[in-house]
């Protein structure tokens, strides 16, 4: 037993308790599955990729789900397509076609998701994503 521990000891352990056991805070979450073909590619020659996302949408009731290659600079990646996504859980297939660059020294080409606002007007800024390299050969 603890003796003269004071009000502040049983304050700080009333606290702690309640803590255990809470809920986690709601998050956003999102994982790339898979890439088909998964590489390598051939620079040049154009891909129609197949993209399996697993996406948890927590802390809105919709919002928009992009994907994204840096076909044009290594480090900035183009949005080519988007999904609607609603609160929930689900898999989302995307198909697109791009020619993949070989950056070299510069960079690695890359495929790209986040989730953002649906709301029009509203400034863009992801919520999370995930990226993905590919490997690409001359």
């Amino acid at each position: 037993m603890i003796r003269n521990a004071g009000r502040g000891f049983l304050a700080a352990l009333l606290l702690s308790s309640t803590t255990i056991g809470a809920p986690p805070e709601a998050r956003d979450t999102l994982r790339i599955v898979t890439i088909q073909p998964p590489g390598p590619v051939t620079r040049g020659v154009e891909v129609e990729f197949v993209i399996d996302v697993d996406v948890t949408l927590a802390t809105e009731d919709e919002a928009l789900l992009h994907l994204g290659f840096n076909t044009d600079d290594p480090n900035r990646f183009r949005m080519i397509e988007y999904w609607s996504i609603r609160r929930g859980t689900e898999r989302v297939t995307y198909k697109a076609k791009v020619v993949p660059p070989d950056w070299g020294k510069r960079g690695q080409f890359a495929v790209v998701v986040n989730i953002g606002p649906k709301e029009p007007g509203v400034r863009w800024s992801p919520k999370t994503h995930d990226r993905r390299v590919i490997e690409v050969t001359p």
